[in-house]
């Protein structure tokens, strides 16, 4: 039994880290695809948002985009805001989801 938790133990840590592609660098790279793909009216108000310029905003939303990974969650009470599981086959609306984790159900 110990030998098959160090054979598993050992298989994981050989795995090469970009295999985790929602990692810092796959949170990054998606942040600056999304940020060429604005239109121009939204570029501007995202760079207003990040404090940065037209030019700036590929590099200040790979910024923002890790923040979520780097805070302390427990602490900020903010474990549930880093993603939303969308139903497959039902409809789906935003309002509904956030007022149910307001109330904190």
């Amino acid at each position: 039994m110990l030998n098959r938790i160090v054979a598993v133990l050992l298989c994981w840590f050989a795995l090469p880290v970009t295999s985790f592609g929602w990692g810092r660098e796959g949170h990054r790279v998606v942040a600056k695809i999304a940020a060429e793909n604005l239109s121009q009216d939204a570029r501007n108000k995202v760079a207003t948002i990040l404090g940065t310029n037209n030019a700036g905003v590929e590099e200040a939303m790979a910024e923002a985009a890790t923040w979520p990974d780097e805070i302390n969650k427990p602490q900020s009470k903010t474990a549930d805001w880093h993603f939303v599981d969308v139903p497959v086959t039902a409809p789906f609306a935003i309002g509904t989801l956030c007022a149910h984790a307001m109330r904190g159900t």
